[in-house]
């Protein structure tokens, strides 16, 4: 005989989140704008004044090329990878990051998650300065102790970025939470890749037109909201109440 539950109780534990495009978006327009910074900063420094003076129509065509002639076509100008790596943590950039970032508006349902008792953990793969500036913006926006566990790729030399799954592993390790009652959500491929390798239930957040061409996930959500009633098994008690 199948014993049917009185009460509600949690089917997961515990939430793994990727940052962007999952909590967290960039407008379309933050590369671009960064691109055009680190070259014309770049010009003041050299006194070129071809690069001081570069607009948004030279920017267009140079990102309209393949990315090795682009490389070529920057270098010819004394601009290589590391000048651009350099350029694009500056703290300018990080203030242009900020500025263009914004938290999906049913981030807010964390809140609720972690109220029904889900521990809450967040893995990204963003360099050093990237995921303090985007976890700082999410913490101030939801709460600053709305996560029980931050694991960031780039302060553990030990950990791999995604679609490796160490960096999930070890989340869910510090939460105190076995693959079987744990759930992982992001927007990607390298995330759903991850989470499977991990041992936990993959769930791709799917909004809009995005596409996505990677492995099929085990659940696909529109929102973050669709996260309260997949968490929660409902007891016989509160079906019958809901009926009434």
């Amino acid at each position: 005989m199948i014993a049917i539950p009185l009460l509600d109780r949690l089917r997961y534990r515990a939430g793994i989140f990727d940052v962007r495009g999952t909590l967290l978006e960039l407008d379309p327009r933050y590369k671009e704008v960064v691109h055009l910074k680190i070259i014309r900063d770049y010009g003041r420094r050299s006194g070129n004044r071809y690069l001081m003076s570069f607009d948004e129509g030279d920017l267009q065509q140079l990102l309209g090329m393949k990315p090795g002639k682009r490389a070529e076509a920057l270098e010819r100008f004394g601009i290589d990878q590391e000048t651009f790596d350099q350029g694009w943590v500056s703290e300018d950039a990080m203030a242009i990051r900020m500025k263009h970032s914004y938290i999906q508006p049913d981030a807010a349902y964390l809140q609720r998650l972690r109220k029904l008792g889900v521990k809450l953990g967040v893995v990204t793969s963003a360099v050093k300065r990237a995921a303090d500036v985007d976890i700082g913006i999410i913490k101030g926006k939801i709460g600053s102790r709305i996560f029980d566990e931050v694991v960031m790729a780039s302060y553990e030399p030990a950990l791999s970025q995604k679609p490796d799954p160490g960096s999930v592993i070890a989340c869910m390790e510090r939460l105190s939470a076995s693959p079987e009652v744990t759930f992982g959500v992001g927007n990607s491929d390298r995330d759903i890749e991850a989470y499977r390798a991990a041992g936990i239930f993959d769930i791709l957040i799917a909004r809009g037109d995005v596409e996505y061409a990677g492995p099929e996930p085990s659940m696909r959500i529109s929102s973050l909201g669709d996260l309260v009633p997949f968490v929660v098994e409902r007891g016989s008690l509160s079906r019958l109440l809901r009926r009434g």
